[in-house]
């Protein structure tokens, strides 16, 4: 995508975001509670209702209160220059 997006150069650096392994931390839940609240609107749009958005929120936050499970993002950060831009 960095190339055909015109970038030369490109340097990419892939870092986990966020580890879950096993129950997930009190502090961890609060913010995962706040931000399936924050997509509730969303989640119900998406999913087809309020009650489906809620059980949706309510399975994801049993599933990380479970000793047997990992959750894992990944972010990636690329650099590059562009293709057109001036040699100074």
């Amino acid at each position: 995508m960095a190339e055909n997006a015109g970038l030369t150069n490109i340097d990419v650096q892939v870092e986990c975001y966020h580890l879950i392994a096993g129950e997930a931390d009190p502090r961890i839940l609060k913010q995962w509670e706040l931000k399936l609240e924050i997509a509730r609107p969303q989640l119900a749009r998406v999913l087809g209702g309020e009650l489906e958005a809620q059980e949706q929120s309510r399975a994801f936050l049993e599933y990380l209160r479970r000793p047997d499970t990992l959750t894992y993002s990944t972010v990636f950060t690329i650099v590059g220059r562009n293709l057109y831009e001036l040699e100074l």
